[in-house]
Protein backbone atom coordinates (compact mmCIF):
# COMPACT_ATOMS: atom_id res chain seq x y z
CA UNK A 1 0.00 0.00 0.00
CA UNK A 2 1.27 3.43 -0.74
CA UNK A 3 0.29 6.40 1.68
CA UNK A 4 -1.86 9.16 0.47
CA UNK A 5 1.46 11.02 0.61
CA UNK A 6 3.68 9.43 -1.46
CA UNK A 7 0.58 9.46 -4.12
CA UNK A 8 1.69 11.41 -7.06
CA UNK A 9 -0.27 11.55 -10.47
CA UNK A 10 0.63 12.28 -14.34
CA UNK A 11 -0.34 15.64 -16.10
CA UNK A 12 -2.47 14.71 -19.08
CA UNK A 13 -3.01 17.60 -20.12
CA UNK A 14 -2.04 18.10 -24.19
CA UNK A 15 -0.19 20.95 -23.89
CA UNK A 16 2.04 20.27 -20.38
CA UNK A 17 5.53 21.38 -21.58
CA UNK A 18 6.85 19.06 -19.12
CA UNK A 19 4.57 16.18 -18.91
CA UNK A 20 5.52 15.98 -15.53
CA UNK A 21 4.34 13.92 -12.26
CA UNK A 22 2.82 16.81 -9.69
CA UNK A 23 4.05 15.61 -6.24
CA UNK A 24 2.10 16.14 -3.03
CA UNK A 25 4.41 19.37 -2.79
CA UNK A 26 1.89 21.13 -5.29
CA UNK A 27 -0.56 19.53 -3.37
CA UNK A 28 -3.77 22.42 -2.05
CA UNK A 29 -6.01 21.60 0.32
CA UNK A 30 -8.61 20.77 -1.97
CA UNK A 31 -6.85 20.20 -5.75
CA UNK A 32 -3.35 19.05 -7.02
CA UNK A 33 -1.68 21.33 -9.44
CA UNK A 34 1.48 20.06 -12.15
CA UNK A 35 3.85 22.55 -12.53
CA UNK A 36 2.05 23.81 -15.83
CA UNK A 37 -0.88 25.04 -13.86
CA UNK A 38 -3.49 21.79 -14.61
CA UNK A 39 -5.41 20.84 -11.41
CA UNK A 40 -7.10 17.83 -10.26
CA UNK A 41 -9.96 17.56 -8.18
CA UNK A 42 -9.55 15.94 -4.64
CA UNK A 43 -10.96 12.38 -5.18
CA UNK A 44 -13.62 11.06 -3.79
CA UNK A 45 -11.64 8.82 -1.10
CA UNK A 46 -9.18 12.28 -0.51
CA UNK A 47 -12.25 14.21 0.55
CA UNK A 48 -13.70 11.62 2.57
CA UNK A 49 -10.81 11.37 4.59
CA UNK A 50 -10.33 15.25 5.19
CA UNK A 51 -13.60 15.42 5.52
CA UNK A 52 -13.75 13.05 8.66
CA UNK A 53 -10.61 14.00 10.03
CA UNK A 54 -11.79 17.58 9.85
CA UNK A 55 -14.92 17.12 12.05
CA UNK A 56 -13.81 14.24 14.35
CA UNK A 57 -10.96 16.88 15.19
CA UNK A 58 -13.49 19.57 15.69
CA UNK A 59 -15.40 17.74 17.70
CA UNK A 60 -12.39 16.91 19.94
CA UNK A 61 -12.95 13.15 19.12
CA UNK A 62 -10.11 10.71 19.20
CA UNK A 63 -9.83 8.08 15.97
CA UNK A 64 -10.59 5.33 19.34
CA UNK A 65 -13.42 7.51 20.35
CA UNK A 66 -15.17 7.84 17.46
CA UNK A 67 -15.02 3.97 16.00
CA UNK A 68 -16.40 3.44 19.77
CA UNK A 69 -19.80 5.48 19.02
CA UNK A 70 -19.57 4.42 15.61
CA UNK A 71 -19.47 0.84 16.56
CA UNK A 72 -16.47 0.03 14.17
CA UNK A 73 -13.03 -1.07 14.60
CA UNK A 74 -10.69 1.18 16.44
CA UNK A 75 -8.13 0.83 13.89
CA UNK A 76 -10.58 1.41 11.08
CA UNK A 77 -11.24 5.14 11.43
CA UNK A 78 -7.04 5.74 11.07
CA UNK A 79 -7.62 3.76 7.63
CA UNK A 80 -9.73 5.60 6.18
CA UNK A 81 -8.63 8.75 7.20
CA UNK A 82 -5.50 8.10 5.64
CA UNK A 83 -6.84 6.36 2.67
CA UNK A 84 -5.71 2.83 3.13
CA UNK A 85 -9.42 1.90 3.11
CA UNK A 86 -12.29 2.83 1.68
CA UNK A 87 -15.65 2.94 3.46
CA UNK A 88 -19.00 1.23 2.59
CA UNK A 89 -22.48 3.28 2.42
CA UNK A 90 -23.42 1.76 5.97
CA UNK A 91 -20.12 2.68 7.85
CA UNK A 92 -20.59 6.27 6.68
CA UNK A 93 -24.03 6.38 8.20
CA UNK A 94 -22.44 4.89 11.11
CA UNK A 95 -20.33 7.36 11.39
CA UNK A 96 -22.01 9.96 10.44
CA UNK A 97 -24.68 9.06 12.98
CA UNK A 98 -21.20 9.04 15.17
CA UNK A 99 -20.65 12.88 14.47
CA UNK A 100 -23.81 13.88 14.60
CA UNK A 101 -24.30 15.16 11.00
CA UNK A 102 -25.60 14.09 7.43
CA UNK A 103 -24.08 11.61 5.60
CA UNK A 104 -23.54 13.73 3.07
CA UNK A 105 -21.38 15.90 4.83
CA UNK A 106 -18.43 13.41 4.72
CA UNK A 107 -18.40 13.90 1.33
CA UNK A 108 -18.65 17.55 0.13
CA UNK A 109 -16.21 18.93 -1.61
CA UNK A 110 -16.14 22.90 -0.68
CA UNK A 111 -17.31 25.53 -2.79
CA UNK A 112 -14.95 27.57 -4.92
CA UNK A 113 -13.59 30.64 -3.27
CA UNK A 114 -15.10 33.51 -6.01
Amino acid sequence: RRSASSQSWQCLTPACPTQSKASKDQYTRWREVCPCGAVRRMTLRQTLAHNLRRLRQERGLTQEALADLAGVNRNYVGLIERQENSASVDVLDQLATALEIDPIELLKRPKKAK
